[in-house]
């Protein structure tokens, strides 16, 4: 088994970080819509460790570290997908409270001895006569 060249190591690290960042937008932009998905994003990370750590020890050779300041671009573009995330997840939990609460107000009844009151914003308090 060869050496991997600079240029591939190169190619090889971006395609893992893009995974990488992806799988983080994915998962901070639509935590509010399946809470979940943190989870399962847990356990595939810890499978694929896994599955990489048998795949290293049976079949590669032991990869060449090379030092790095730190992680470039990708430092913003995480910024930029964490300040969008945090925009949406408000966003989304805003709308859902206020669609929830107008629902709760729409379809208000109460029942008494003698009649029904029904709510609606727009048509105010019909009364129904139950005897």
């Amino acid at each position: 088994m060869g050496f991997i060249n600079p240029e591939n190591r190169i190619r090889i690290m971006y395609f893992l970080l893009l995974y990488i960042v992806i799988q983080y937008g994915f998962i901070t932009l639509f935590v509010a819509a399946f809470p979940l998905a943190p989870f399962f994003a847990l356990l595939n990370n810890i499978l694929e460790i896994r599955l990489d750590a048998n795949k290293m020890i049976t079949t590669k050779r032991r990869p060449l570290a090379f030092r790095a300041q730190d992680i470039g671009a990708w430092q913003g573009i995480l910024q930029s997908v964490t300040y969008l995330s945090i925009a949406t997840n408000v966003c989304k939990t805003r709308s859902s409270a206020r669609i929830r609460s107008t629902l709760d107000v729409a379809f208000l009844t109460v029942y008494n001895d003698r009649h029904v009151e029904r709510f609606h914003p727009a048509h105010g308090v019909q009364v129904d006569r139950l005897g």
